[in-house]
């Protein structure tokens, strides 16, 4: 059903102890650290990625129901909304894996964005 949207919202998620996927026990503690331990800078749609927003290969991708990251990249009007110094690398990570098509956030996150230095090849 997700290829027969005409527009996609979706968060990104970042790797603080204060991350939604943690609060909410979706993870554990030991999963989040080993994921951040294989590089993983954030998530979207439950998928973790890395800084150059490569999808992060851990046990959880085999537990996990959500929309691929490819059929994400496949989709029009894909519109990403997060906020927050915690979570700069995250959408910086998720603009880097191409999964945005648009990006809604404050100021503050947007400057923080075009501060930070753009990985080789950028």
């Amino acid at each position: 059903m997700a290829q027969l949207s005409s527009m996609t919202v979706i968060g990104i998620g970042s790797m603080t102890d204060e991350a939604t996927i943690l609060k909410s026990n979706i993870l554990t503690k030991n999963d989040f650290l080993y994921l951040q331990m294989q590089g993983a800078v954030g998530d979207v749609l439950s998928h973790f990625i890395d800084r150059d927003g490569n999808l992060v290969n851990a046990e959880i991708e085999d537990r996990l129901i959500s929309t691929s990251l490819e059929t994400l990249r496949q989709l029009k009007n894909v519109i990403g909304v997060a906020a927050g110094r915690s979570k700069v690398e995250a959408i910086r990570a998720a603009l880097r894996g191409g999964y945005l098509d648009v990006l809604i956030t404050d100021e503050d996150t947007a400057l923080r964005l075009l501060e930070t230095p753009p990985a080789t090849g950028e």
